[in-house]
């Protein structure tokens, strides 16, 4: 008996695609999954499935042959010639291009393609987009944002709790690293969103839980510009709420690469501070999210030579430093 095996990416396509080359039905084979496959997380760590096939005895393939045939030769009686049909048939439209040109804009078909850009490594004065996951750090930090319960979680309970959650996630990704956990306290102004950025903002300290994730070869978990560590730790968040019913400000760092960028962030709004004051001209800086606008915001709030605003809107949205009045 012939035996092939088949990947695809479920269970469903790599059957049908050993049907398919093996010219049979699904009851002339027997079916053994040999994997199930997984989609991973964030497209991290997916699998194929995969399928093996084994060919029923010879009788049986030339039953279900003849069958086949069968039902071919009926239903090529049952079907009426090509010019029996097209005389029953109502007339039909004529589209002319221009009319599908219109018809395609009313569907919202968009046939323009795009092509990825290679990430250029200058901060100032780029017009790179983001993902729409942009302003979602203004999300993160709202507490509004979920139903509150009177659930009593201590500290050490809510940090090994987390902790184990993220260490399964990067887990199931394909990763093997180690998680720790610690608790700082931080003025909320240094996360307030950046509307309304020269304002005064009240001053309140926020407790704040830090997973800090080591291990080899981790670049694939903070992705271009951190925008997949963004997505796992507001999942996690989700997941804790979840859990306690309750939303906490949990912090997840891979490698210390936020520790990093926000140093990186801090140079450059003082570089660039300092560029301003000298020539009274304003500087526009990248596009970038909520988190790291309000980085810039932070470190430039007090300055007595230049203030920050922000401008555009979604993932054009990006801070302009200007030159104050005298």
């Amino acid at each position: 008996m012939a035996t092939q095996e088949f990947k695809a990416k479920s269970i469903d396509e790599a059957i049908a695609e050993g049907l398919t080359v093996l010219g049979v039905e699904r009851n002339a084979v027997d079916i053994e999954i040999i994997n199930k496959g997984s989609r991973g997380i964030f497209g991290i760590g997916s699998e194929p499935a995969v399928v093996r096939l084994t060919l029923r005895s010879t009788a049986a393939s030339e039953e279900l042959s003849e069958q086949r045939e069968v039902i071919q030769k009926v239903d090529e009686r049952s079907v009426p010639a090509e010019d029996e049909r097209s005389a029953n048939r109502p007339d039909a439209t004529v589209v002319h291009p221009q009319q599908e040109d219109r018809l395609a804009a009313d569907e919202g078909v968009d046939d323009e393609e795009f092509a990825d850009d290679e990430a250029d490594d200058s901060i100032v004065d780029m017009t790179e987009s983001y993902d729409d996951q942009d302003d979602q750090d203004d999300e993160y930090d709202s507490d509004d944002e979920f139903e509150e319960l009177d659930v009593s979680v201590e500290e050490e309970d809510l940090a090994a709790m987390a902790a184990d959650m993220l260490e399964e996630m990067i887990h199931l990704m394909g990763f093997k690293a180690e998680v720790t956990s610690s608790w700082f306290d931080e003025d909320d102004d240094d996360f307030d969103d950046d509307e309304g950025d020269d304002e005064a903002v009240e001053e309140r300290r926020t407790r704040y839980l830090r997973l800090d994730v080591e291990g080899t070869d981790l670049g694939a978990l903070i992705g271009r510009r951190g925008e997949t560590l963004e997505n796992i730790q507001y999942l996690l968040r989700l997941m804790v709420n979840q859990k306690i019913h309750r939303w906490k400000n949990i912090i997840v760092d891979v490698e210390h690469y936020k520790e990093r960028r926000v140093n990186q962030l801090t140079q450059l709004a003082e570089r660039m501070a300092e560029q301003v004051a000298r020539s009274g001209r304003a500087i526009s800086l990248e596009p970038m999210p909520a988190n790291e606008r309000r980085i810039i915001h932070m470190v430039l709030r007090n300055h007595p030579d230049v203030y920050t605003e922000s401008y555009g809107e979604g993932p054009r949205r990006k801070v302009h430093i200007f030159a104050r009045d005298e």
